[in-house]
């Protein structure tokens, strides 16, 4: 409950648990001296409206930051606070946290992106399969009826070569439509990032790698679904570059007793929109 003038009369046990700080640091301060700079210009314009108007107001779902950063979602009730006389004296403010539901609802969303995402992956890499097999088919005819030093060798090579890292995202697009079991094996992860830089499209005479690994780090995993993790950071960090760069990785256990693989790069970076992604 707060007064016309903004100070806070009313903190009930469910409101310090929502917001995150105790009633007797709330009640009789003004309410903007207990919210975060992200949220103090919604709430004082929602009870300034609500308080002149007699009007309720509410909004659901939403994104509010506490003075300790976190950030919840909100379903949000404010109701004019009337006197005997029917005089407007504040407002109740009732506040429920659905982060929870809010971050289920996100993930239901998800899934049935990736349902039709995997749909149409299906269908794709169907499509592609056949005249990359052919492609790939001419360009073995062409490599192996050339001499050694022919430039016409040298163009069928890069073709397979090309056509191999097509297959690549083809089959990671398969993997979308068909999640498979995971296979947990006692695994070197020192090795798994070895193979995965091997394999991966980064070319060592642009991108200068850093191997710093620490001994005897052996995790349970799925060797090849951690390799594919690996080589898409590192085929990642390569497109980031303009030109040439430095990718640094590092292994090493944590005082927690974890694993940890660190994958670092000097490249361009994610755009500050994308990271929540």
């Amino acid at each position: 409950a707060i007064s016309s003038e903004g100070i806070m009369i009313h903190f009930n046990r469910a409101a310090e648990k929502v917001y995150g700080f105790p009633a007797n640091s709330a009640i009789g301060k003004h309410y903007s001296d207990l919210l975060s700079p992200q949220v103090k210009k919604i709430t004082r314009a929602t009870l300034e409206y609500v308080i002149k108007t007699g009007k309720s107001w509410e909004g659901k779902f939403i994104e509010f930051t506490r003075v300790d950063n976190k950030v919840i979602f909100i379903d949000l009730f404010i109701y004019p606070w009337l006197s005997a006389e029917g005089k407007i004296i504040g407002a109740i403010v009732l506040a429920n946290d659905e982060t929870e539901n809010k971050l289920l609802q996100e993930k239901l969303v998800r899934a049935e992106k990736m349902a039709v995402l995997g749909r149409i992956a299906t269908q794709v890499s169907q499509e592609l399969h056949i005249p990359l097999a052919s492609i790939k088919g001419f360009a073995e005819i062409i490599d192996q009826n050339e001499k050694e030093g022919s430039t016409y060798k040298d163009y069928a090579e890069t073709i397979i070569e090309q056509v191999d890292r097509l297959n690549t995202v083809v089959e990671e697009l398969l993997d979308l439509s068909k999640p498979e079991a995971i296979t947990y094996e006692r695994l070197d992860i020192n090795e798994v990032i070895s193979k995965s830089i091997d394999v991966s499209f980064v070319d060592r005479s642009e991108v200068v790698i850093l191997e710093n690994y620490n001994e005897n780090l052996f995790v349970y995993g799925d060797a090849q679904k951690l390799e594919r993790v690996f080589v898409n950071l590192l085929n990642n960090a390569y497109q980031s570059f303009g030109g040439g760069g430095v990718i640094d990785i590092c292994t090493f256990r944590s005082p927690d007793n974890s694993v940890v693989i660190r994958v670092e790069d000097n490249g361009c970076g994610i755009p500050p929109q994308n990271l929540k992604n």
